[in-house]
């Protein structure tokens, strides 16, 4: 499974504003679920995962992102929705949760198939360690290029 067919144009948000995490989770599960790729479930699913689970990722670079999920089944089509923030926001370590980082970006993953999960996260920490395209993301206004940076 590549990234390319998971990451959908009306799935991005650009210079996104938000109150903290979970306003941002709210916000990316509303446009999922009206989209029809999660159920109504999934934002809670989310949510609780969020605080027991963190998902906050320090890059060790100017920027840092946070990949919030949850189980397959809250899924109905696989997809990843994508916030680039206008403001970073304060999420938990994935790696040491008692810590607050600033994310930059956030890519809510949304997987109906649970064997998959382990290779899409492999792939997203792969493009995360990619520099150039990060800087380009970061700085991307155009919903179709950001796509393209993935292809």
């Amino acid at each position: 499974m590549n990234l390319i067919d998971l990451i959908k144009e009306d799935l991005i948000f650009v210079d996104l504003k938000v109150k903290d995490k979970f306003d941002l989770i709210k916000i990316l599960y509303e446009k999922l679920y009206q989209k029809g790729y999660v159920k109504e479930s999934y934002l809670k699913g989310v949510t609780d995962r969020e605080k027991v689970y963190p998902t906050g990722i320090n890059l060790e670079t100017s920027y840092s992102v946070a990949i919030p999920h949850t189980e397959a089944e809250y899924v109905l089509k696989p997809a990843i929705c994508i916030a680039i923030l206008k403001e970073p926001i304060k999420f938990k370590r994935m790696d040491s949760p008692e810590e607050d980082i600033d994310v930059n970006a956030v890519f809510m993953i949304a997987l109906n198939d649970k064997e998959k999960q382990a290779i899409v996260l492999e792939k997203l920490i792969e493009a995360f360690t990619n520099k150039d395209l990060m800087e380009k993301l970061l700085k991307e206004k155009d919903k179709s290029n950001i796509v393209n940076l993935f292809k």
